[in-house]
């Protein structure tokens, strides 16, 4: 599950060539919002494979 949330998020999020939130004016409040979430879902992801435990809380939360 966690490769194929990387696989199919990674390209979305860097597919923006700024990843960065907010610095484009151009961007809309969904794209903005796109942009804050998916690094968030890769840093839980993360820290999911390596402490199940605090992943679930975080989770939960």
């Amino acid at each position: 599950m966690t490769l194929i949330i990387l696989a199919f998020g990674i390209p979305f999020y860097l597919g923006y060539g700024n990843p960065l939130p907010f610095m484009n004016d151009e961007y809309s409040i969904i794209d903005n919002m796109w942009l804050i979430v998916i690094p968030l879902v890769f840093i839980f992801t993360l820290i999911g494979l390596k402490w199940r435990k605090i992943s679930g809380i975080i989770l939960i939360v």
